[in-house]
């Protein structure tokens, strides 16, 4: 896979969201704070490579950043783009996000502590060449009250389905030329994560036909 491919392939490798539900008050912002990444410090996203039938399991590395416990659920997801070219994670699970999971929707972290959590690819054994995006969606609840504030961060999973017979069933390595964005800033459209950035020349199903021209 050359850079400019992946370049194609890729439009954001993060995004973050701060969802107000009602009236919050000043500080109440700075109470819970997490960062997410690839067990590789190296990459930006999980990026693997496999036949179809094939499995491969990768690392994510959420670190509490903040003063007290952290509870986060931890869920896969598609991705899409719309009409405007605005990349979105959405709810559903019935393209490529449904090859991706991990082995607990909720984990507790301890304040200034990290975990690594398993994040497993399944290619199904009919999928074809080509590349793929779901992600890996990392949400701290809101809390009951008068206050309900909602968190998001979300990496990207970027699965490139390789010909059968290939022998492929790896983990990619940043120096196999992967190139990405980072989003600064999404909103929620009803139950979807949208960024304000441009995404990658994705299809309606997340999904980056294969040997589609430059």
């Amino acid at each position: 896979m050359t850079s400019t491919t992946v370049r194609r392939l890729v439009g954001a490798a993060m995004l973050a969201l701060v969802v107000v539900l009602a009236p919050m008050p000043a500080g109440a912002a700075d109470d819970v704070s997490w960062s997410i990444r690839p067990q590789d410090p190296a990459d930006a996203v999980i990026a693997v490579r496999a036949e179809p039938a094939a499995r491969v399991e990768y690392g994510l590395v959420v670190v509490n950043e903040g003063d007290g416990p952290l509870e986060l659920e931890v869920t896969t997801s598609d991705t899409r783009v719309d009409a405007d070219g605005a990349l979105e994670v959405t709810d559903t699970r019935t393209a490529a996000g449904a090859w991706v999971s991990v082995p607990s929707t909720g984990i507790s972290i301890e304040a200034g502590e990290q975990r690594t959590i398993p994040v497993v690819v399944v290619v199904p054994p009919e999928a074809a060449p080509g590349e793929y995006v779901a992600a890996v969606v990392t949400a701290a609840p809101a809390a009951p009250g008068v206050v309900a504030v909602e968190r998001r961060l979300a990496l990207r999973v970027l699965v490139t389905v390789a010909e059968p017979g290939s022998g492929s069933a790896v983990p990619l390595v940043a120096g196999a030329g992967l190139v990405v964005g980072l989003v600064l800033a999404a909103v929620l459209v009803g139950r979807t994560i949208r960024s304000r950035g441009r995404s990658g020349v994705l299809d309606e199903t997340g999904t980056i036909p294969h040997g589609e021209p430059m």
